[in-house]
């Protein structure tokens, strides 16, 4: 049964407040933990990935409306779709929790950037997160419609894209949770922002941004280290809380919103309405432009950051002792070049310095050597890093197996816009930047209006 979700002005919203409080401020996970740990890389497991991620962007195809150009899904609006259906419950997808309706019930709730719905999946399985609604008396949904994936996990799935021209990415007749929020009055700004942390945890704001909270904690931190050893003294405090609210003044200034905290880029540039796509300015390694002028897409559910046939290699040509991995591995005999194609190395303990340069400024991918969470749990390489190549037959982790001295990257060539199924959907030459440049990064999103203002991307480093 497919449920659409609307919420009436009593439903319940779990939510953590921060300082600036006219939003919703919710924790974010990642399904199965981090991608990748101290362990040696599986490279058959990381190209299943890879596959999976990609034919996400092959389920949408690109049509004329009037004289616009759209984005349109392939199956239709019915239970046959089976991106809505599978959508729920993936390991490596990240979600939130929300407590909602009367009385209030717990969901995990999946977050989806291609998709502007927000929708309750309940099938048959025992896994996954259901909602009740035989006992829930603040809920609106269609019709049940049945489908033959009763075995897939049931969940909800909340839908941050815009919703495209004409609504072409919409399939549900419900509004957009923001839109819905911003109804009840719940937020001031049709906006979300998203934070990751680290390799699994991170924080879903809507309506607002955790700017301010995120640059007063890293003041504190840096001059609480200044004045250690004069805490004690109440001048010494005085002291300090002077120049927290003199570097904040600079950082976040007085009465400024979030439009002023951001660098801004509009969403599309040239690219099909739909998805929160903008150009990318400038690709630097090392101090250096290598490329320029590259069309991406953002989408925190993909775990690499993928790069186009022929653009990849000019990135790892201008890393000191990158190749390809099939020429690391290729004196094996059994080695599965199918699965190693996509992927680069690098020297694991090579400093890496590569930044993406948006809205006219530059915003960091990797810097090496790694610290914090990726020192004590990440792979070798730090966030630039897979795990270690391995030697042993097949890419498979084994007991047996014999690590190098090189890692894989997580810049991966696709072949989006190459292959067949990808013709129609206009992702040839573009970049996908995933979960990777999320990272230590506020990315906020502002949606626009129904009057015509167009959405747009924020970028501040954190």
């Amino acid at each position: 049964m497919l449920t659409a979700m609307i919420f009436l002005p009593w439903c319940y919203l779990a939510y953590h407040t921060f300082a600036e409080n006219t939003g919703v401020h919710l924790p974010l996970y990642r399904r199965g933990g981090r991608l990748a740990r101290h362990e040696l890389a599986n490279v058959t497991a990381l190209s299943r990935i890879l596959c999976r991620v990609e034919d996400r962007y092959a389920r949408t195809y690109t049509d004329v409306d009037g004289n616009r150009v759209v984005r349109r899904w392939h199956d239709g609006p019915d239970s046959a779709d089976d991106f809505m259906l599978d959508g729920a419950g993936r390991d490596g997808s990240w979600y939130t929790k929300l407590q909602v309706g009367q009385p209030p019930q717990t969901l995990e709730v999946d977050i989806d950037m291609l998709s502007p719905e927000f929708y309750t999946i309940m099938t048959q399985s025992d896994q996954g997160s259901k909602y009740d609604t035989f006992f829930s008396t603040t809920h609106v949904c269609k019709p049940p419609k049945y489908t033959h994936q009763t075995l897939n996990p049931s969940g909800t799935i909340l839908g941050l894209s815009p919703p495209g021209t004409s609504n072409s990415l919409s399939r549900l007749d419900a509004p957009s949770f923001l839109r819905q929020l911003l109804n009840q009055e719940m937020i001031e700004h049709n906006i979300f922002s998203l934070t990751l942390l680290d390799s699994q945890t991170g924080i879903l704001s809507l309506g607002s941004t955790i700017a301010s909270t995120i640059e007063e904690t890293k003041t504190r931190a840096q001059l609480g280290l200044k004045y250690l050893d004069s805490l004690h003294i109440p001048s010494e405090i005085a002291k300090m809380e002077e120049e927290i609210r003199g570097a904040m003044a600079f950082a976040i200034p007085p009465g400024s919103t979030h439009e002023h905290h951001f660098k801004w880029t509009d969403v599309g540039n040239g690219a099909v309405s739909g998805w929160h796509m903008t150009l990318m300015s400038g690709v630097w390694v090392d101090g250096v432009k290598v490329l320029r002028n590259q069309p991406v897409l953002l989408d925190i559910n993909c775990p690499f950051i993928l790069a186009p046939v022929g653009i990849i290699q000019t990135i790892y040509d201008s890393i000191p002792g990158a190749r390809s991995l099939s020429s690391v591995v290729g004196h094996a005999q059994e080695a599965n070049t199918e699965d190693t194609r996509p992927f680069y190395t690098f020297p694991c303990l090579n400093e890496i310095d590569i930044a993406f340069e948006i809205a006219g400024w530059r915003f960091p991918l990797a810097r090496s050597p790694p610290t914090g969470d990726d020192l004590v749990h990440g792979p070798a390489g730090g966030r630039f890093g897979l795990g270690r190549v391995n030697m042993s037959p097949g890419g498979n982790v084994s007991s047996d197996g014999v690590s190098t001295g090189y890692c894989v990257g997580v810049i991966v060539e696709t072949m989006m816009g190459v292959r067949k199924e990808w013709r129609r959907a206009s992702m040839r030459d573009v970049w996908v930047l995933g979960e990777p440049f999320f990272r230590g990064l506020g990315v906020t999103v502002d949606l626009g209006d129904e009057k015509g203002r167009a959405s747009k991307i924020g970028l501040r480093v954190y």
